[in-house]
């Protein structure tokens, strides 16, 4: 027999649970998908029966789209006015997988071994670190001439050579044309060379949900990626694509309510060591005029982007206390605060801005007249 909700949330994930639960308290009809092969382990039975207890009706076993708003189950159909796809805590999922298909977390191999790492975004670089500092021999292919290709170059060159200071070779510029079994292991051919591994990863996110058969729900892919627009919106506008809590308001508010709101920012955090961020707005694009603010010490690295006013534009970071520092941003992004307003904190935020306010000083009205005026003076008394 087929139901209707009003939203079903997909996947067994905190962020899952945030958001049916919310959802339910606000007097939706709400259903949730879990997917038992992946448990986020920060979950236990009380959150499930917190969400049974506010009226969520909890579907096991996953399921499949049969088209763009309907979802067959276990338990039969059921189709909704918008579902909620959300992803693991990558930091906390075990998940196993036999190579070379995609998976969402790494389970080391139970012997050392030869490992290639197939990607060049941060999920690909943590699991090559993590192999590495479990003593697998690693080797790390992209198809870019640099590892996190839309991040910044600053980043991408530190991170590499982390990477390569603990034993991972590095790859470039290789276009991967097919993965052939061997007796042991497999062949990786390239358009450059060929690998051979024991063992291939292919890191997605994608793969978590293959077996929803998003096709089906014209849910389009571009490089293996699900593309989300400011609404949190997939191409089916009826599918919403979640990845953290801070997202979960502003897809919940579209979700259950008119007019529509757009997400202030994304957030994009790599799990490596040491951590990798990067905070853009929505719509951002760097352009001249703008004010960039860099600090870098032996524990971090970081640039922030404001406008001349101190509206936070876009933070990017790499070390410690900086996934803090980004999510305290996007959190003064929401609430429309500018950089001057961090001053007070004793992070690197507050170093941030007052950098800030050293900038604006120096090229205020003000300290131009004061040099104008001294050369004035200067001048005069060179002539006399």
């Amino acid at each position: 027999m087929a139901v209707d909700y009003d939203v079903v949330v997909i996947g067994t994930t905190r962020v899952g649970w945030w958001l049916a639960k919310a959802a339910a308290e606000r007097d939706a009809r709400v259903a949730w998908l879990l997917c038992a092969d992946h448990l986020d382990q920060n979950l236990d039975l009380v959150d499930f029966a917190q969400a049974q207890a506010r009226g969520v009706s909890i579907i096991p076993g996953g399921g499949q789209f049969s088209d763009r708003r309907r979802l067959v189950t276990g338990q039969g159909r059921c189709s909704a006015r918008a579902f909620v796809i959300t992803l693991p805590n990558l930091a906390s999922s075990e998940l196993g997988f036999e190579p070379p298909a995609h998976a969402t977390e790494l389970v080391l191999p139970s012997f050392r071994c030869q490992s290639l790492v197939v990607g060049d975004q941060p999920i690909a670089c943590a699991w090559a670190q993590k192999l590495a500092r479990s003593g697998h021999g690693v080797r790390l292919v992209t198809l870019n001439s640099r590892i996190l290709p839309d991040w910044q170059p600053e980043i991408s060159r530190s991170l590499q050579a982390q990477l390569e200071s603990e034993g991972v070779e590095v790859y470039t510029c290789q276009v991967i044309h097919g993965i052939k079994p061997r007796n042991q292991g497999y062949q990786v051919l390239s358009d450059r060379q060929s690998f051979v591994a024991d063992q291939v990863f292919l890191p997605q996110h994608w793969s978590i949900y293959q077996d929803l058969a998003l096709a089906r729900a014209k849910v389009r892919l571009v490089a293996n990626q699900v593309q989300v627009n400011s609404y949190g919106q997939t191409s089916n506008p009826c599918i919403y694509w979640v990845e953290h809590l801070a997202d979960v308001e502003v897809v919940l508010s579209n979700v259950l309510y008119l007019p529509w709101r757009q997400q202030s920012s994304r957030l994009k955090i790599g799990h490596t060591q040491p951590p990798i961020v990067k905070l853009e707005a929505r719509n951002f694009k760097l352009k001249r005029g703008l004010v960039r603010l860099k600090l870098q010490t032996d524990n971090y690295i970081s640039e922030l982007v404001c406008d001349r006013q101190g509206q936070i534009l876009a933070f990017w970071g790499m070390g410690e206390g900086v996934i803090e520092t980004a999510e305290m941003f996007m959190v003064a992004q929401a609430h429309r605060l500018k950089i001057q307003d961090l001053r007070s904190s004793s992070s690197l935020a507050g170093q941030l801005a007052w950098q800030f306010e050293a900038r604006q000083l120096q090229n205020s009205p003000l300290d131009w007249r004061w040099h104008w005026f001294n050369l004035r003076r200067d001048l005069g008394s060179y002539l006399r």
